[in-house]
């Protein structure tokens, strides 16, 4: 997107930063129907980078991107009605939080699941609901766009507890050794009431997870990545 070039620069192209060209092809893209120029554009009104500031188009081009689908803005949305973003623009409303949560959650978005998770877990102005709660677990596990990589910490807290599922320690085991170096506690903690049988199961399915998501997660199990993509 020319926008974006012109927002940030570009060396290699001798482009030189300059903001205000930058709305004129955010607002363009938008006129044409790209909603992804939404988030920008809300950025720029809400910063006033290349136009004065304006926090009722700043809104705008918010909540329609996120009405439209734009993960991004939706989250930010959330993060607003949450109460964490925006102050300046909105006020907070957990109904709301919650709403744009679940659609940028539905949508993939693993934060966000996680952080319902959290809210039906223990948050005071959301009716705690174990069920609810790990179903959303579950979504951030699932989930197609995740750059936290705590999903699965969480999952196994989920499991070694029994909120919302039947408590399963080789499956606490599985999600602690999935968590790297962050679940090692946890693995030593259930593993005091596990068989070797037990502890075994739980390795070979993170292995197997390992491999059907093509990840590595290093372990004092000494599992090396092979030449044909597997661990071993």
């Amino acid at each position: 997107m020319n926008g974006i070039i012109h927002f940030n620069g570009n060396k290699k192209f001798g482009i030189k930063e300059d903001h205000k060209k930058a709305v004129v092809y955010f607002e363009k893209a938008w006129k044409e129907g790209v909603w992804d120029a939404g988030y920008p554009l809300s950025w720029i009104y809400y910063k006033g980078l290349g136009a004065e500031q304006d926090y009722s188009k700043s809104k705008y081009y918010l909540e329609h991107s996120a009405k439209n689908g734009l993960i991004i803005s939706q989250k930010r949305l959330a993060k607003a009605y949450w109460g964490e973003k925006l102050q300046e623009m909105y006020s907070k409303d957990i109904d709301k939080a919650v709403y744009w949560f679940k659609e940028s959650a539905n949508q993939g978005d693993s934060e966000s699941a996680l952080i319902l998770s959290r809210l039906y877990l223990n948050d005071k102005e959301v009716d705690k609901d174990l069920d609810e709660s790990f179903k959303w677990v579950e979504k951030g596990l699932n989930a197609k766009y995740d750059t936290s990589g705590i999903a699965p910490y969480i999952a196994a807290e989920y499991y070694e507890k029994g909120w919302g599922v039947d408590k399963n320690l080789v499956l606490a085991y599985k999600y602690y050794d999935l968590s790297g170096t962050a679940g090692s506690k946890g693995k030593s903690r259930v593993s005091k009431n596990m068989s070797d049988a037990e502890i075994e199961e739980a390795i070979k399915q993170s292995r197997a997870w390992q491999e059907e998501h093509n990840t590595f997660v290093p372990s004092y199990y000494g599992l090396q990545h092979q030449s044909d993509g597997s661990y071993r």
